[in-house]
């Protein structure tokens, strides 16, 4: 299989678009368009909605009161919802879930 094709892990996710205010946030600093997490961060959102550009690989959509977190293998939904289009790995529970260019939404209450 071709490696564009192949899960991978997020790493870093770029805010492309900020809707609905500026609630966007980096470890909890306020953050703008073309700002990046990295590894190890936290990207949240308040009553806005973000897309991000995970690894320049996937499209991501966070809603609102969305809260993820970066790490080696994957990205963790803590809380609200994203929808993930690409090659990409999310961690649910202590399970890595790897899909192969698919798009899917992702909800935590």
């Amino acid at each position: 299989m071709p490696a564009a094709a192949e899960a991978a892990p997020f790493n870093n996710a770029t805010i492309r678009r900020i809707i609905d205010g500026r609630e966007v946030f980096i470890d909890r600093r306020e953050a703008t368009v073309e700002d990046t997490a990295n590894h190890g961060q936290e990207l949240s959102t308040g009553n806005s909605r973000a897309e991000v550009l995970f690894d320049r690989r996937a499209l991501g959509f966070l809603g609102n009161n969305s809260l993820i977190r970066l790490g080696e293998d994957c990205f963790r939904l803590d809380r609200g919802q994203v929808l993930v289009n690409g090659p990409q790995n999310t961690c649910l529970g202590t399970k890595v879930l790897g899909i192969r260019g698919t798009t899917y939404v992702l909800s935590v209450k």
